[in-house]
């Protein structure tokens, strides 16, 4: 992910462009206007995304929410862990199984 410029409080990582187009266009036609839509580029660069994401000036005075849509592939429960991985590895809380928030965070899941 090229370098992130924060303006929204809710950040959604998406994995690719199909994605990034989908959802812009559910968000437009929902009237949401506090989303920022970033793609990571595939399942592999998640970790990097993440970490440029949390490193971008006003990160932490302006999100509230980040959200992440990942493909499953063949396995649900290895997506889940990759998922977590990342946020862990980002200092991001992550939540221990899934549908379950991590302690102290509420976490809505659709």
């Amino acid at each position: 992910m090229p370098k992130v410029e924060i303006t929204r409080e809710v950040q959604l990582l998406v994995e690719g462009n199909d994605e990034r187009n989908f959802f812009d266009a559910f968000i437009k036609y929902l009237s949401i206007s506090n989303v920022q839509i970033h793609s990571f580029g595939g399942k592999d660069k998640l970790r990097s995304s993440l970490l440029g994401l949390v490193s971008a000036p006003g990160f932490r005075q302006i999100v509230k929410i980040v959200g992440i849509v990942r493909d499953a592939d063949k396995s649900a429960e290895r997506a889940f862990q990759s998922v977590r991985d990342s946020l862990e590895n980002a200092s991001l809380p992550a939540p221990t199984q899934p549908g379950r928030s991590p302690p102290g965070v509420e976490i809505m899941w659709l």
